[in-house]
């Protein structure tokens, strides 16, 4: 579990000036390793044993009874009805810690559930209890108690609670000190959602708690020098339809801090509701139902909202807590209650400190991936032995199988990939489907690729062809699927990859002309490119691509080659890359998507041998400032005129000069999410006569672009990443016959 913890000011760490209790225990000294709990079928759990991997506790309780300083008790998913009392103690170099694991995602992935509150005959009056106890963590459970979740007592010091999820009763801090309760989610029927009584030097930070008429965070008077930071606390009635107004005469303040607690206790950065209709603030003997009135009042609340949090019935999202917390706030952790990273949200201003895009409350707003674009680097072929330990082409019906991960050619933390996939030497026309190794469906259920309804590539015997494809990576392998009868060499070349931390977010332009050597365009004259030459493109400063820009998006064509060859594009200024962009035969009209970085403000095109013309289509840009990022998905079929499916109305196939429009807001589970670009990959087939393809935004003049090219009983694929207006774009068949068309969609961008 990645984890940060920022440490409570000096002021808060009373244990120094207190007498300790002795240590639970046989020993004091560190001991390092894992004691397992799993008490699943199967699991060969044991209470007699020690806990192995191979032979885990069944109960957290038998754990909890032998734990040494060092030590982390990892419990799995699973229902475990005793109450878990910890009495052991850690170290301040050697805690202990208790851990939860999530369930399987097909199940919620439910974190393990700790007591009994649904069974008359056996309550627990605690889920969690620990007593006395120094330095442990209690991290990821879901526990249940008649009288509180989890509760730490009995003179406990430097406790830490986070990432629990609480849902029928309140988490407790009683006769304690220097108690950490950061980051957990707190959903409490009765009583207070979180209560601290005789705990100086607590420390409540980013939790979000829902308290159903109760007070939400509430200290007693003599709980001096807490922190109670970029919490989201909401006491409105739950229930359906939504949350109301509490009863008159609730105890329903979001923060009660009373005489005797206020001293040296800092209130800041907290997100509080308002529809409870009970106070936002108690601070000494007053309440207050502002935080103007109450920062005026007590010197307290620097930076707290008000308003509609959005945690409770059925509030909509509220886009205030994002990107608003204090990042230096004690016990701030650098994940939220899930284990996802802070991500900034590239819509929402950084208005907290630090970094400035940590969100308050224990959950993170989710957002798409940014991107970072590479150098162009060869990361499989087939022929020469790189990415696999083979030099022979993949079989009918054979796949291969790369892994990015831990080779320094993705991060860590990487969820996709941009690749520029190359086949050649096909012995049969066919296709390639390009997937995850364990792939998703589009409703987020684990699948085969023998599933996935998709086409990548498609070539003709002997034909050399390129495509971009867009694959989500993250710790999982890519499997190459030649989908032919034939033998087929595959050649991949990294481009670039998303991830949540990456720094370019996304901008869409056009689509727009910005070369064209058939025409001048973006060069002063109308000669082709000759072998081995470069044309040299600026590409900011002009339509709308600032300085700032790393890479563009463009639909690339080449034209009237007047031999075999290829083109790479690449980042004006460097040593050029050993790679492919577009391969081509000679008289062949064919295009490709190119993700190029950007250097000088320039990129360049060289190509190989023979002379060609060269047209690219500006699609977009990534940079710094770029607000939109992608959601890539293992691809999904939402078109085929085939099937008549994605298609309105009408008949099929596409008739020459006709248009049709796809709604991507209909597909799956994007209803509504507004996407500013589409990342959709087109095959066209069954084609009657010569011409190409044009792909723009809905309700926008149709552009002078195209993004794909054949000829008369020519099958092609081609990746656009297209701008969308209102969720949907047009598709216009530009030729002289009918076509067939397949869209597999491989993701989209949203500006959150």
């Amino acid at each position: 579990m990645r984890r940060k913890r920022i440490a409570p000011p000096a002021a808060l760490l009373l244990g120094a000036a207190l007498a300790l209790p002795g240590l639970t225990g046989t020993a004091a000294h560190a001991v390092a390793g894992t004691l397992y709990v799993n008490n699943a079928t199967g699991a060969n759990c044991s209470d007699q044993g020690t806990g192995t991997q191979a032979q885990p506790y069944c109960t957290v309780v038998a754990a909890a009874a032998v734990v040494q300083p060092g030590q982390t008790v990892l419990v799995s998913s699973g229902t475990y009805p005793q109450e878990l009392d910890i009495t052991r103690s850690g170290t301040a170099a050697a805690p202990i810690t208790f851990e939860g694991l999530p369930g399987p995602f097909n199940t919620g992935s439910a974190l393990p559930q700790i007591g009994n509150a649904s069974d008359p005959s056996t309550y627990t009056t605690h889920g969690i209890l620990v007593k006395g106890a120094q330095h442990v963590v209690v991290e990821s459970f879901s526990p249940v108690g008649q009288s509180d979740s989890i509760a730490v007592t009995a003179g406990s010091q430097n406790v830490t609670v986070e990432r629990n999820v609480l849902t029928l009763t309140g988490l407790a801090v009683s006769g304690s000190s220097g108690t950490v309760v950061t980051t957990n989610t707190v959903n409490t029927l009765q009583p207070a959602g979180v209560s601290v009584a005789t705990a100086p030097g607590t420390v409540v930070t980013s939790n979000t708690v829902t308290s159903s008429c109760n007070n939400g965070i509430q200290f007693d008077g003599s709980s001096p020098n807490g922190v109670i930071e970029n919490n989201i606390v909401d006491t409105a009635a739950l229930g359906s339809p939504g949350d109301a107004a509490c009863p008159a005469g609730s105890q329903d303040t979001e923060v009660a801090v009373p005489t005797g607690s206020t001293t040296g206790t800092k209130v800041a950065y907290n997100f509080l509701g308002t529809k409870s209709g009970g106070p936002a603030y108690l601070w000494g003997a007053h309440t207050y139902t502002t935080a103007a009135a109450f920062a005026a009042a007590s010197g307290q609340g620097s930076h707290d909202m008000l308003g509609d949090t959005g945690a409770v019935g059925n509030s909509s999202t509220n886009f205030v807590a994002v990107d608003s917390a204090d990042a230096n706030a004690p016990g701030e952790l650098s994940t939220d209650v899930r284990g996802n990273p802070r991500v900034d949200v590239r819509s929402v201003p950084n208005t907290g400190t630090g970094v400035g895009y940590y969100d308050r409350g224990a959950t993170e707003m989710s957002t798409g991936n940014s991107y970072a674009p590479v150098s162009p680097v060869r990361v499989l072929d087939t022929r020469a032995d790189i990415g696999v330990g083979t030099s022979t082409p993949v079989a009918p019906g054979g796949a291969v199988t790369i892994d990015l991960n831990g080779t320094n050619k993705i991060p860590a933390g990487a969820d996709a990939v941009a690749l520029n996939v190359t086949v050649t030497g096909g012995s049969a026309s066919g296709t390639l489907k390009v997937t995850p190794t364990h792939p998703y469906d589009g409703g987020g259920n684990p699948t085969t690729i023998d599933q996935i309804a998709a086409t990548n590539l498609t070539w003709s015997k002997g034909e050399n062809v390129s495509n971009v494809v867009t694959v989500p990576a993250g710790s999982d392998t890519i499997t190459f699927t030649n989908m032919s009868s034939g033998s087929v060499h595959i050649v991949a070349d990294l481009e670039g990859y998303f991830s949540q931390t990456a720094p370019n977010g996304y901008t869409t332009t056009g689509p727009v002309r910005v070369l064209d050597t058939r025409a001048a365009k973006g060069v002063p004259g109308t000669r082709p490119i000759g072998p081995g030459g470069t044309v040299v493109l600026p590409v900011t400063g002009s339509n709308g691509v600032p300085a700032s820009a790393t890479a563009v998006v463009l639909n690339v064509t080449v034209t009237q080659p007047s031999s075999d060859g290829y083109l790479t594009v690449y980042p004006d200024g460097i040593t050029r890359p050993v790679v492919s962009n577009l391969n081509f035969s000679a008289g062949q009209t064919i295009p490709n998507l190119v993700i190029v970085p950007v250097h000088n403000g320039k990129i360049d095109f060289f190509n190989h041998s023979g002379n060609t013309h060269v047209i690219a289509d500006l699609e977009g840009y990534f940079s710094p400032g770029g607000l939109s990022t992608f959601n890539l998905m293992t691809p999904n079929r939402i078109l085929n005129t085939v099937a008549q499916s994605g298609v309105p109305t009408g008949p099929t196939p596409l008739a020459a000069g006709a248009s049709l429009t796809v709604n991507i807001d209909n597909v799956y589970g994007l209803w509504g999410s507004d996407p500013k670009a589409v990342a959709l990959n087109l095959t066209v087939l069954d084609t009657k006569g010569t011409g190409y393809l044009a792909v723009y935004p809905y309700g926008t003049t149709p552009p002078f672009v195209s993004n794909a090219n054949w000829t008369t009983g020519q099958s092609v694929s081609n990746l656009v990443l297209v701008p969308a207006k209102t969720g949907k774009l047009v598709i216009t068949n530009h030729s002289t016959g009918t076509i067939d068309l397949l869209g597999d969609l491989e993701g989209l961008s949203t500006n959150f």
